[in-house]
């Protein structure tokens, strides 16, 4: 996070995942983010999930997640809201938000 004199701070991590088949944190990779209004979304990513029936190997599982914080309080507190469409293949590659401000 930025202050007022323009340097930045570090002010929390992105949260680790828990698959519903898996009882261990996973850490994500490959998301996007984007910042709204004072709200910052992480938007999708994968994960490597270790797969122990066969030979025991990793599987990269695609991300539907969509986590939403308000960087100005912390510690960060992360929730998730509505979930994005999966049925579409890639990455996020980027992602960006404008907003208008008016003038007094």
């Amino acid at each position: 996070m930025r202050d007022a004199r323009g340097e930045w701070h570090h002010v929390g991590s992105v949260p680790s995942v828990v698959l519903p088949d898996q009882s261990w944190r996973l850490e994500a990779f490959g998301y996007g983010f984007a910042a709204l209004r004072h709200e910052l979304y992480i938007l999708g990513g994968r994960v490597l999930k270790w797969e122990e029936s066969g030979v025991g190997r990793f599987h990269i599982v695609k991300l539907c997640l969509i986590r939403v914080c308000d960087p100005g309080v912390v510690p960060l507190k992360w929730r998730e809201t509505r979930p994005m469409c999966c049925s579409g293949a890639g990455s996020i590659l980027g992602c960006a938000s404008m907003e208008q401000k008016s003038s007094l």
